[in-house]
């Protein structure tokens, strides 16, 4: 898993924390699916099915991306083979975290949470940047 936390303070640009994480719903039985994917025209979305009533950015997270200004990136097998990737407990952990960071951050320095998704293809992996809906500055998605 690879991801920065860094402490932001109020004169410095917000720093960014990131993780990549391997989607693949093949090999998942249908009752433990927590992943929910649905597209809107050219965006997609990510909604992992956790419910955390405490924190708006932890109750149901959802990753977005658009494909109007992003392209999915092929990995080869050994590409992958290279990365450090975060299990769902790792991923959940650093949400958790970035959750009471966020929390703490004054509104016009929030800093985004990334996600890289990698999914398996017959030729390798593709892998996609999405950012959490919610963290960091509102962006325009077309």
């Amino acid at each position: 898993m690879i991801f920065c936390s860094f402490t932001v303070n109020a004169q410095n640009k917000p720093q960014v924390d990131s993780v990549f994480y391997l989607l693949d719903t093949t090999k998942t039985l249908p009752s433990d699916i927590l992943w929910h994917t649905y597209k809107e025209g050219l965006v997609k979305f990510y909604e992992l099915e956790i419910y955390a009533p405490c924190s708006e950015l932890m109750n149901k997270p959802t990753f977005v991306y658009s494909s109007h200004s992003q392209q999915l990136v092929t990995i080869s097998r050994n590409q992958f083979k290279s990365m450090k990737i975060a299990s769902l407990s790792k991923l959940i952990y650093k949400l958790k975290q970035f959750a009471q960071e966020d929390g703490a951050i004054k509104q016009d320095i929030k800093k985004p949470f990334y996600l890289y998704i990698i999914e398996p293809k017959s030729s390798g992996f593709t892998m996609i940047k999405t950012q959490l809906d919610g963290s960091g500055p509102k962006s325009k998605v077309n």
